[in-house]
């Protein structure tokens, strides 16, 4: 599991070099997300990078923590996955788009209970489905409900997540 995060996290570093041939095309999110599970997991964040391959077409990379409790017990979810992302529409401050993307991981849940811990990594992959309203033609807002599944010990799970990104339109 070492060496896929290791993979997956010079992937975010190396990318940039080898995606796109020409000048980056591309934006920068980062959001609070609340993630629903057999319990709420109301403190999250994301940032995610998506590289333009094509017109309509991104290579995504995010990066997830989401955190809640019960009772004592505290509980976590992170996950870094890699995958496409369609959009519909006008791109970059020209008007609402809508994006389905599927992402696929490494993701890992953990609880805590005073000093004891347990915690398992596993296969992640998350489809998600969204809008993009631009405010500026370097800024957006980016509403999107993603379905995280995870297979931990020999077992898939399935979360709801509700996600708000704030995306910078770093490159066109």
């Amino acid at each position: 599991m070492q060496k896929i995060m290791f993979g997956l996290i010079a992937g975010l570093i190396l990318l940039p070099n080898f995606a796109v041939a020409q000048e980056r095309r591309g934006d920068f999110a980062v959001g609070y997300a609340f993630t629903r599970d057999a319990i709420n997991l109301p403190l999250a964040i994301t940032a995610s990078d998506a590289f333009r391959l094509a017109p309509k077409f991104d290579l995504v990379l995010e990066g997830q923590f989401s955190h809640g409790s019960v009772g004592d017990v505290g509980l976590n979810m992170w996950g870094v996955m890699a995958g496409p992302r369609i959009v519909s529409g006008s791109r970059y401050g020209e008007g609402v788009s809508g994006f389905g993307q599927v992402l696929v991981g490494v993701m890992g849940v953990s609880a805590t209970y005073g000093f004891d811990r347990v915690s398992n990594t596993g296969l992640g992959i998350q489809p998600g489905f969204g809008v993009e309203i631009p405010v500026s033609p370097k800024f957006s807002i980016r509403p999107q409900f993603d379905l995280p599944v995870g297979r931990f010990g020999g077992e898939w799970g399935v979360d709801k997540r509700f996600n708000v990104n704030a995306v910078f339109i770093l490159f066109r």
